[in-house]
């Protein structure tokens, strides 16, 4: 249970809105332009057209260059792409921010104007939580990756290297002992170390079978 206290200051807080809304319409340069076929699709079709959001009268088209040229309510705008080739092969595309003109994976709409997180002043979940939550929220992450490709932090996934599998491992021993500390942390702030201490071990300790990630 939370202390009456925090609550108090976090009255006083206003977080910012969330990236993760469905309302702010997130593109995503990878998924956008790793389908070649939906990409070529649209460089074929006549009106180029890549994506319509109806309720901001927003025509996104493709060019040449591989930019979007974006029509909307209160005007035009170009979103740039650039193309990165890395040494091991394939490409990355990505945004640049009409504002900020940083590159970017991802952007938001706003009113029907595209822009990044940063510009947009939009926050992550995890943002908004306290620092023990905020690092059980890092554990329970890496738990849910492994758990998609098939295996978990005990059993290695068919698809992914034991480098990956160890680094994942020593990362959540990582989130695990910041937890810990973060959690020991608020309650002596909440109620007092004279009260907590008692109750405390000296020495954290990582969950079971994760030693030798600890000791990395």
């Amino acid at each position: 249970m939370t202390h009456w206290g925090y609550w108090k200051i976090k009255k006083r807080y206003v977080p910012k809105e969330l990236c993760s809304y469905r309302k702010f319409i997130p593109i995503d340069s990878f998924e956008m332009f790793n389908n070649k076929q939906l990409v070529d699709l649209v460089r074929q079709s006549k009106d180029r057209t890549s994506f319509i959001i109806p309720q901001y009268d927003l025509i996104a088209v493709l060019q040449d260059n591989n930019s979007l040229s974006v029509t909307y309510k209160d005007g035009i705008y170009t979103i740039p792409v650039e193309v990165k080739k890395p040494n091991f092969g394939g490409k990355y595309y990505f945004f640049h921010c009409p504002k900020c003109i940083k590159r970017m994976r991802k952007l938001y709409c706003v009113n029907g104007f595209y822009q990044c997180r940063k510009c947009a002043n939009l926050g992550y979940y995890s943002q908004r939580l306290r620092l023990s939550e905020r690092n059980l929220y890092g554990e329970v992450k890496i738990k849910e990756k492994l758990k998609k490709q098939g295996g978990s932090l005990e059993i290695k996934p068919s698809r992914v290297h034991k480098t990956t599998l160890q680094r994942h491992r020593i990362d959540y021993v990582q989130y695990d002992k910041k937890y810990y500390d973060a959690t020991i942390s608020e309650l002596i702030q909440w109620y007092g170390e004279k009260r907590v201490a008692p109750l405390v071990e000296e020495t954290y300790w990582p969950p079971s079978g994760l030693l030798n990630a600890y000791y990395y």
